[in-house]
């Protein structure tokens, strides 16, 4: 009998025992788990926070509100903010060095414009500018090639669309509330420029911003909403008094539409392309008949606001070095020895421009017949890429020939490809980078939820 008692107790103390074994293990388990989700957390907060700044100092308003605040001084520091975005970027792309070396190869055309632009430094007329310059376009393209590989179409969509809602929406309130601020002040006295130095720059970034908007409503229905934040854009533009701006936003509209479209009947496609074509055609043949009207409805004089007094100047230089040009990030750098090259083109301007005023015409001044070839091919290639990839990669399709697509019509007359620390060269690597990768949405990375944390728990505790 008491050996029964002794075996019974032996077992309720057995049973107890594991009990309060499994309690403390699971106990202690959930508090590891705890404190690495704390830990997960805080560098996911720090890791998107570097995204946000990175895209935020390309925009170049941090810069352009401290010169603004101080009546165009810039202190000597001010330039660190490019090498601090350049750092930012490095180390993002140290989270994934092997997608990095996938997005290198797939990326070749930006990579041989940048090994060209670096090759220009041996034969620059101001080797160490022209470095400098190499190393931040080289960084911004890192950090393009860093936010290709890691996320996904949705997640960058998304990203830069809050971003640049949030921009166009504080500087529409700067511009209502403190024109002194939000306002330019000489040049186009009146014209909305937000957190922007010039009208050009709210301008073209508010069609960005109308863009992503839309392909982010359009192609996600659950976001739907954000069509709201397309009028926010169009605002800023009406108070830019641009209309270079929305003539961007009338042909990103008709492409995203005529993507979407294609994207649903595949014979729709063949009828789409089939009057592309033609209105193309049309297009062009009423620009090159009526160039006049298309001034006035530009709101340019027919001398394009003193472009082409520009472009004769920088044709000049062009003729002096017509295969390497003069290096890249040079001939705007010294505007006042009177040996420089920046002299003949003020000198014919009758005025002195801020930059050529031309993609194509910047980068034949800069980086000679070679360099524009390969930053041609390097466009071109991304416009194919988008159509070969109509229907395989919808939305990443859909975004290029809306955004690249409209950068590509005001680059003519408009400095929007190859910038150094630039939104929009950024935005043009990233979106042609990504579209060349044979992986179109990375893997996301897993996080523990409540339920796989309780299931791994039960689990251990089961083995156990």
């Amino acid at each position: 009998m008491n050996s029964k008692s002794n075996s019974n107790n032996f077992y309720k103390y057995d049973d107890k025992l594991i009990k309060n074994q499994t309690l403390n293990y699971a106990t202690n388990n959930n508090v590891n788990y705890n404190s690495k989700d704390l830990i997960n957390s805080l560098w996911d907060f720090a890791f998107i926070s570097m995204v946000v700044l990175v895209i935020l100092i390309h925009t170049s308003t941090p810069v352009s509100m401290v010169l603004k605040v101080t009546n165009g001084f810039s202190p000597p520091i001010l330039g660190a903010i490019w090498y601090f975005c350049g750092l930012l970027g490095i180390i993002i792309a140290l989270t994934r060095p092997l997608d990095i070396i996938k997005c290198t190869i797939y990326g070749w055309p930006f990579v041989l414009i940048n090994l060209w632009v670096f090759a220009s430094v041996t034969w620059s007329i101001s080797s160490a500018d022209t470095f400098k310059a190499a190393m931040l376009l080289t960084l911004s393209q890192i950090t393009a090639f860093a936010l290709a590989a890691r996320y996904s179409w949705f997640q960058l969509i998304r990203l830069t669309t809050i971003i640049l809602t949030s921009l166009i929406f504080f500087s529409v309130l700067l511009a209502v509330g403190v024109p002194k601020l939000g306002q330019m002040q000489t040049i186009y006295p009146g014209a909305w420029s937000g957190l922007w130095t010039e009208k050009q720059g709210l301008g073209f970034a508010s069609t960005i911003q109308v863009i992503f908007a839309i392909v982010l409503a359009v192609y996600y229905p659950k976001y739907r909403m954000w069509l709201l934040a397309a009028p926010i854009g169009i605002i800023a533009i009406l108070g830019t008094e641009g209309k270079t701006a929305l003539i961007m936003i009338i042909y990103a509209i008709g492409a995203i539409t005529a993507a979407k479209a294609m994207q649903l009947e595949l014979r729709l496609s063949l009828i789409l392309a089939l009057i592309g074509v033609v209105f193309a055609t049309l297009i062009g043949t009423f620009i090159v008949t009526n160039p006049d009207l298309i001034f006035k409805l530009t709101g340019k004089s027919n001398d394009l606001t003193g472009r082409k007094e520009i472009w004769e100047g920088i044709d000049f230089l062009i003729q002096q070095r017509p295969d390497r040009g003069w290096g890249y990030g040079v001939i705007w750098n010294d505007t006042e020895s009177l040996t420089s090259p920046y002299q003949w083109i003020a000198q014919i301007a009758d005025f002195k421009p801020a930059n050529a005023h031309s993609s194509y015409r910047e980068t034949l001044l800069t980086l000679g017949k070679y360099g524009l070839y390969l930053l041609v091919f390097a466009i071109g290639k991304t416009m194919f890429d988008s159509i070969i990839f109509l229907r395989s990669k919808p939305v990443g399709a859909a975004l290029c020939l809306g955004a690249v697509g409209s950068l590509i019509t005001i680059s003519f007359t408009e400095m929007v490809f190859l910038g150094k620390m630039d939104l929009y060269w950024l935005l043009v690597v990233m979106i042609g980078t990504k579209l060349a990768l044979p992986n179109d949405e990375p893997q996301e990375t897993q996080t523990y939820s409540q339920e796989s944390q309780a299931a791994k728990i039960k689990s251990e505790v089961f083995t156990y």
